[in-house]
């Protein structure tokens, strides 16, 4: 009779433990400052996983749903980016709290050049350096969209970086292809879209694809995609460029 019993109990308790990996459940939780404890609303959410993004409240609440074992990703302007694994302790718990450390903003120096002109319109205009990238407007964008790879030789220099496969551009499309695919999938959410609009530190983009943000600079110039461009581009606009990038790599692959 005890033996009954105890095997009955192992069977409920194994599955409860299957339901719960399996499960997809709604996750409610709220988000806080490390340092002040203050809420702080206005964080996206991401769930990797399952591609599905959410937005936390005035009083840093949010609602996601998640299965066990997803990664839900935190990114705020103010704050340094942050990622969860769901596990079954965190699932359990009554009360779910994520902390988020605050940015330190550092001034970076700016070098400034100045020019000896001569006062004679013609002999000025050749000494301005005149910024030779070519670039197009987006309606409702106020900054413009280098083609890249639609320059002289630059879809050339994809196809090289392609079928090379020791290359970096060959190694990020082949190896991280359903990182890629989540990503653009993920782009999609317009609260993802102007977070990514209104930061240029790649820290989004390098954490959901999981490699160095020196490596997506490298991956742009290989793209053909200028200094001026990978240092102040949107991650908005840099994700548009691999995206334009990985399009190519499809076509290219056969896909």
């Amino acid at each position: 009779m005890k033996n009954l019993v105890y095997f009955l109990f192992l069977m409920l308790s194994c599955g409860t433990w299957a339901q719960t990996d399996t499960t997809t459940i709604k996750i409610k939780a709220k988000i806080i400052n490390s340092s002040s404890k203050k809420e702080i609303a206005g964080v996206t959410v991401i769930n990797k996983t399952k591609t599905i993004t959410t937005v936390s409240d005035d009083h840093g609440n949010f609602e996601i749903v998640a299965n066990l074992n997803d990664v839900l990703f935190f990114s705020h302007l103010a704050y340094e980016h942050t990622k969860v694994e769901v596990s079954s302790t965190w699932m359990q718990a009554k009360i779910k709290t994520i902390t988020l450390l605050e940015k330190v903003n550092e001034i970076e120096p700016i070098l400034i050049s100045h020019l000896l002109l001569t006062g004679y319109l013609q002999i000025d205009t050749k000494l301005i350096p005149i910024n030779e990238n070519k670039r197009f407007n987006i309606a409702g964008l106020n900054l413009g969209y280098e083609p890249g790879m639609k320059a002289p030789k630059a879809t050339q220099n994809l196809i090289n970086a392609l079928t090379n496969p020791v290359d970096l551009v060959y190694s990020l499309f082949n190896t991280k292809k359903k990182d890629m695919d989540k990503l653009l999938e993920i782009k999609k959410d317009e609260n993802f879209k102007k977070l990514l609009s209104q930061q240029s530190d790649r820290e989004a983009i390098a954490m959901l694809l999981q490699m160095d943000k020196a490596e997506i600079a490298k991956i742009l110039e290989k793209c053909n995609y200028s200094k001026v461009f990978i240092d102040t581009a949107s991650d908005l606009q840099v994700l548009d460029a691999l995206a334009t990038a990985y399009s190519d790599y499809q076509v290219l692959k056969g896909k």
